[in-house]
Order: structure tokens, then C-alpha cells, then sequence
């Protein structure tokens, strides 16, 4: 299991494969089979990858810019490009907040979920209106920790923060371990990262 990392610390290179692997840029098999220069010139590839996904210089070396960018929280899904494109013909999109945070009013949640809704219908022609979550929603919104049954575990504290699924699942989900505000200085002043919605 990836772990978080306090800022003087570094990634090992078994870290770094588990992390290459897991978010899609070396596949267990180029890990694993072939002579050990196969493996090495798989590894070096999957570097090479990653850095070009992060936008890094792509040297092939698991570096200190590199092994930095790997230490960073994030998205738990795959950096894996597809290159099929999804054609969703909706304009009125409908979501549901159906599993709150115990760190925040729900109340909250959901006005922090409609203030970035709204931004980001400020730029696309979407609408889009908060429903029951029984009457079947495009997008649902929830906080979960660990195995929650969705097949992407979270992590615990620190590294991975959230993943959504594409439509027509629609499932956006957010780790409840990480700590989360909206609109409260107080949290500021702590040392853990706080994530704000």
C-alpha cells in the first residue's frame, strides 16, 4: 500500500515501481518478466511515462524531481490515457451528496459541492441540480475510508485524496481520512495538509 510521505522524505525505488504500477505506467508483467535488462528497460519506460504524464523532463531516471512529484497527493486513479472518447449527450446534469463527512456540517459539503459546480458551469453548457439520491443521479458524491466496495481502496491519510469513475457510473468519492475543510481559518493553523472543498 502506497503511504504518505513528510516533506523530508524520500520515495525508495520499491516505493516508486508499487507507484508506477498502481497508477498505471508499468504493468506487472513488464515488472516481472524477461531478463533482468528487459525489467530494467520496462522500468525505464514506465519513468519515462510518468514523467511525461507529469509534465516532468523525460529522462528514464527515477530522480529527486521525479521521486518529489511521486511523494505529491493525489487522484487515485489511473494516469492511463484512453483513447476512446465518451459521448454523453446530457446538458442537465443531476448529482446527490450520499455520504457525508462526520468533519463537516452536510450542509457545508453541499455548498462547497454547488460553489465548484457552478464554476465549472460557468465554462461548459452544463446545468446542473442537486436531487435526492433515490431518484438515480448522474453524478454522486460521497466520503469513504479505505475498501469502501468500489474495487479502489483509499489510503489512509496522505497520497491519494479522491477518484471518480466516467459516466454513466458517475461515483465521485473523497477520502475520509484526509483532513477536510471549507471556509474555516481554524484549520489553518494546523501541520497536517488540510484539503478544502
Amino acid at each position: 500500500m502506497l503511504k504518505a510521505y513528510a516533506a523530508d522524505d524520500t520515495i525508495s525505488d520499491k516505493d516508486a515501481e508499487e507507484y508506477l504500477e498502481k497508477f498505471g505506467h508499468l504493468d506487472g508483467l513488464g515488472k516481472r518478466s524477461g531478463n533482468p535488462h528487459q525489467r530494467q528497460v520496462a522500468r525505464t519506460n514506465a519513468v519515462r511515462s510518468f514523467q511525461r504524464f507529469a509534465n516532468l523532463p523525460e529522462t528514464g531516471k527515477l530522480d529527486e524531481t521525479t521521486k518529489k512529484q511521486m511523494m505529491t497527493p493525489r487522484c487515485g486513479m489511473t494516469d492511463a490515457r484512453t483513447r476512446s472518447v465518451y459521448k454523453w449527450n446530457k446538458n442537465q446534469i443531476t448529482w446527490a451528496l450520499t455520504q457525508p463527512t462526520s468533519q463537516l456540517d452536510s450542509g457545508n459539503v453541499r455548498r462547497a459541492i454547488r460553489q465548484s459546480l457552478d464554476i465549472w458551469a460557468e465554462q461548459v453548457p452544463l446545468n446542473f441540480t442537486e436531487v435526492h439520491a433515490q431518484s438515480k443521479p448522474d453524478m454522486v458524491f460521497g466520503f469513504s475510508a479505505y475498501d469502501h466496495g468500489d474495487g479502489s481502496p483509499f489510503d489512509g491519510r496522505g497520497m491519494v485524496l479522491a477518484h471518480a469513475f466516467m459516466p454513466e457510473n458517475g461515483r465521485l468519492h473523497f477520502d475520509d481520512d484526509e483532513i477536510w475543510a471549507f471556509e474555516d481559518p481554524r484549520k489553518l493553523s494546523k501541520a497536517t495538509p488540510i484539503y478544502y472543498l
